[in-house]
């Protein structure tokens, strides 16, 4: 196995997982209080939330995810400021990975 491989593999999970996300991001169905998947809503699963009643910085980012694959920014602004730039960052790597991988394959050694 070569080196080579390594980058390659790498740059398949990234993919994959940033697939995942959005085709998460895309199949739940989001509220400003809440977010199912397939009509089950989700539980809260953050701690801090859960023990103090108050958000955590990272509180309503996979509902910020949902809008934003619904296009709804200003919503996906509103749950949580970060989720828009991230979800951007994530998409991004969509074609990225995609070209960094058919660019090593396309290689001739």
């Amino acid at each position: 196995m070569s080196t080579d491989e390594y980058p390659r593999r790498d740059d398949v999970v990234v993919l994959a997982i940033a697939a995942l996300v959005l085709l998460g991001s895309a199949l739940m169905t989001p509220s400003p209080s809440a977010l199912s998947f397939f009509g089950f809503e989700i539980p809260v699963v953050c701690t801090w939330r859960r023990l103090i009643g108050a958000g955590c910085p990272g509180c309503g980012l996979t509902r910020s995810f949902a809008f934003m694959a619904d296009g709804l920014f200003y919503e996906a602004w509103s749950m949580n400021k970060l989720g828009p730039p991230l979800f951007v960052v994530v998409a991004a790597q969509l074609p990225y990975r995609l070209i960094r991988i058919w660019r090593k394959g396309s290689r001739v050694e």
